[in-house]
């Protein structure tokens, strides 16, 4: 089980350097309520660490990016990075395309990837039954969340049983 408050403020952690260096201020909201999921800690972290990066490699020195982890309305737990970078170029850019928009389209001077942060976040995010969705506010900024499916969410009381599994004994 993960603690999405405890992987949001690591991965924050990890990455309030790489923001610093570029004047970029790194912003965690806090979560108003635990959440735990039942997925690989080492995967969410890869896919949250590969948002902030692509986040901050973006954003313009002096802009800010903010991670959050909650449930949506209906329950869902999510992850979501947010850039005040200047977008996709598109309300709404079909994944698929992202990698190759972001390598054909954006050259910030903070070096070029190979654009495949966004397909290993999609790759991880689909072996979790979760779905990447990338949007983009008129003016600029982009917001990638991770909603998992609310069925993976653990009751708060639960400390790793899963499916009528109990520890008593094992």
């Amino acid at each position: 089980a993960v603690s999405l408050a405890d992987l949001a403020s690591d991965c924050g952690q990890m990455m309030r350097l790489a923001a610093a260096d570029r004047a970029i201020t790194l912003t965690i909201r806090p979560m108003t309520a635990p959440v735990r999921l039942w997925a690989d800690e080492r995967a969410l972290r890869q896919m949250v660490l590969n948002l902030v990066a692509n986040a901050v490699k973006f954003t313009p020195q002096g802009g800010e990016v903010r991670l959050a982890a909650g449930l949506d309305g209906d329950g869902a737990p999510f992850l979501a990075v947010e850039d005040t970078g200047p977008g996709l170029g598109e309300a709404e850019l079909p994944l698929d395309l992202a990698a190759r928009h972001r390598e054909s389209t954006l050259d910030t001077g903070t070096g070029r990837g190979a654009g495949l942060g966004l397909t290993i976040v999609h790759g991880l995010a689909g072996l979790h039954g979760a779905q990447l969705h990338l949007a983009t506010r008129t003016g600029g900024g982009t917001r990638a969340t991770i909603t998992f499916p609310p069925a993976r969410r653990l009751p708060a009381a639960d400390t790793g049983a899963r499916a009528g599994l109990t520890s008593a004994g094992v």
